[in-house]
């Protein structure tokens, strides 16, 4: 009987001690499960990223650049070379005139008369228009004049009726040449001007605007020849320059414009021939009337006689 119980006590304690690590297990996987794992976000503080603004401070020097002058004394010594030869194959005489010493035509001082401080104006295209005189060309204005030639003192001394006076322009950049022939005035004070016809004198300005000099000068010829004169006239100038060519260029010839009209010969324009010399004594000096005619004749007016 003790025996009996002894065994059932100890089988007891075996079971007994069988459960004891289960229970152990089952409480260590309790805490395991009961473990909460906290997920911590460990936020860095992270500092802004400070825009930095590098204010550079650009130093910006204006420099004045230079701007090459389009006339100067070189191409105004070019100018009077050409004029000097352009002026013979016309028969003509020039002279250059500016602010400080201005050209009289008929009481008006050019160019002084229609620049900024004048109170004529130049006109062109019948629009008047702003002039101002530039030595250099550099101005920023439209229209600016650098020469003027004329051949009025010259026409005047030998009693000539075609008197010429050129401006030579700079207009929005670009050489031209203007004339006036104007011999009255008006009540606006405008003083008339067209662009020129002549090639030569447009060509030789132009060439010597943009180079400084011009192959025309080597090239025009004199119209001295008794065939080109002869052919050439057309108007009262041209039959006084061909009477005075006849006559040697005396210089103390006079002539007088006398009219023109047609008769038996033709077309004929009439010049009174008069001696200077015999005036500044006290008389009329009248040598004779030619009339000149457009074939190149020459006949007496009173006569009708052929004159040699």
């Amino acid at each position: 009987m003790k025996k009996s119980v002894a065994l059932l006590f100890l089988a007891i304690g075996l079971l007994s001690g069988c459960q004891n690590p289960t229970t152990s297990e089952n409480e260590s996987s309790k805490e395991s499960t009961s473990m909460t794992t906290t997920s911590s976000t460990i936020e860095i503080p992270i500092e802004e990223s400070a825009t930095v603004e590098t204010s550079t401070e650009i130093s910006t020097t204006e420099e004045t650049v230079e701007q090459e002058p389009t006339w100067n004394e070189e191409k105004e010594t070019a100018l009077a070379d050409f004029m000097a030869v352009w002026e013979k194959s016309m028969n003509q005489q020039y002279q250059s005139y500016g602010p400080e010493q201005p050209v009289d035509l008929y009481g008006v001082l050019l160019p002084n008369a229609i620049l900024p401080t004048g109170d004529w104006k130049m006109v062109v295209d019948n629009q008047p228009v702003s002039v101002i005189w530039s030595e250099d060309g550099l101005s920023s204005e439209s229209y600016q004049l650098i020469a003027v030639y004329s051949d009025i003192e010259h026409s005047q001394q030998e009693y000539a009726f075609d008197m010429h006076t050129y401006f030579f322009m700079i207009v929005e950049g670009q050489p031209k040449v203007f004339i006036t022939q104007q011999s009255q005035g008006n009540s606006d004070n405008y003083l008339y001007f067209s662009e020129t016809q002549n090639g030569e004198l447009r060509q030789g300005f132009a060439d010597i605007f943009e180079t400084g000099q011009t192959s025309l000068t080597n090239s025009l010829e004199p119209a001295t020849s008794e065939e080109s004169n002869a052919s050439s006239i057309t108007d009262i100038n041209s039959a006084y320059k061909y009477l005075k060519e006849k006559d040697e260029n005396n210089p103390d010839f006079l002539y007088s414009d006398m009219g023109e009209g047609t008769d038996g010969y033709g077309h004929y324009w009439e010049l009174k021939v008069a001696s200077k010399s015999m005036r500044e004594g006290g008389g009329t000096g009248t040598l004779a009337r030619v009339k000149v005619y457009e074939d190149g004749v020459l006949r007496d007016a009173i006569s009708g006689d052929i004159m040699e």
